[in-house]
């Protein structure tokens, strides 16, 4: 099992690789919406739209099995509920956000 991204389990889940692929393709844009929402929350310092956008990363990349970039969400999520900001644990996020796009590119 991968910490990048379980397929086998999603596919077990939803019975078709096909709908997979579909799901993934919806999920990529989102994600990559999100990432763009934060940055600008981010810079504007909205900590409320960021903390926003970071929940629903952790709650996509955890309904597809993505471990690694949903273990990383939730403390990014945890913390800016808190109103902190640590750039390094979004540095974090944005690289394992950057490790799953990469991951459903090289399918």
């Amino acid at each position: 099992m991968s910490s990048v991204f379980d397929r086998v389990r999603l596919v077990e889940q939803l019975g078709s690789d096909a709908i997979v692929d579909e799901l993934l393709v919806m999920f990529t844009e989102s994600i990559t919406r999100h990432l763009t929402e934060l940055t600008t929350a981010l810079d504007t310092n909205n900590l409320n739209a960021a903390q926003h956008a970071v929940h629903n990363i952790k709650g996509i990349s955890g309904s597809i099995y993505c471990r690694n970039l949903h273990q990383t969400a939730a403390v990014v999520d945890r913390m800016l509920k808190y109103g902190q900001i640590d750039l390094q644990s979004i540095k974090e996020l944005r690289d394992a956000a950057e490790e799953f796009l990469a991951h459903i590119a090289d399918r």
